[in-house]
């Protein structure tokens, strides 16, 4: 039994260790460009070796971009980490996105930046207390809760269509702009909308 015991939390441990803060540096690359885009600190020059899992942390940040309309490029069919954050970034940068983004928890875009092309964004957060702040910025031609954790919107959102499939997901009062919204019944779902406003342009 005892064996058992250490063998679980030697497990819990390793899969803790695996969680880390990812610091985009350097301006313009492609998210796969791990040892001149990817820092361990903000700033720093230190690299990590693999691109960003669904349990670690990405920053985009005031030391992200040296220059004005630095870009981001996701260059693979699917990106996946736990928080994204573009808090504090310079100079405008752009985020092309591609075909699959699996998030983990929270997401912060600002109104100092750019997004272009289209992604199917996953939520799938099994946590709640998670957030969802756009700065005006459409972030995703559909958007997916899979995951059994909570959502909160902080602002207004532009989307191409909502699937909440499981979990929970609050409107906060805020307005929501786009094409479909849809609700999975059999799930456990819950959907609190309070006084927002959806402008949809089909379902």
């Amino acid at each position: 039994m005892k064996q058992k015991i250490l063998l679980v939390m030697l497990l819990a441990t390793a899969l803790t260790a695996k969680s880390a803060d990812y610091y985009w540096v350097g301006g313009t690359g492609n998210w796969t460009d791990v040892a001149t885009r990817w820092a361990t600190t903000s700033g720093g020059n230190t690299f990590h070796s693999v691109i960003p899992t669904s349990a670690d942390n990405v920053f985009f940040d005031a030391n992200s971009f040296t220059a004005a309309s630095q870009t981001v490029t996701v260059n693979i069919p699917t990106i996946s980490c736990n928080n994204m954050s573009w808090v504090g970034v310079t100079n405008n940068p752009t985020f092309i996105q591609n075909d699959v983004f699996n998030l983990y928890g929270s997401i912060t875009y600002v109104s100092g930046m750019t997004i272009n092309g289209g992604t199917y964004l996953y939520f799938l957060s099994n946590s709640p207390g998670n957030t969802i702040t756009c700065a005006g910025k459409r972030i995703g031609n559909v958007m997916t809760f899979n995951g059994t954790g909570g959502w909160t919107l902080q602002d207004a959102i532009t989307f191409g269509g909502v699937e909440v499939n499981n979990g929970s997901f609050v409107t906060n009062n805020q307005t929501l702009n786009g094409e479909n919204f849809n609700v999975r019944s059999g799930n456990v779902t819950t959907v609190n909308i309070g006084s927002s406003t959806f402008n949809l342009s089909q379902n």
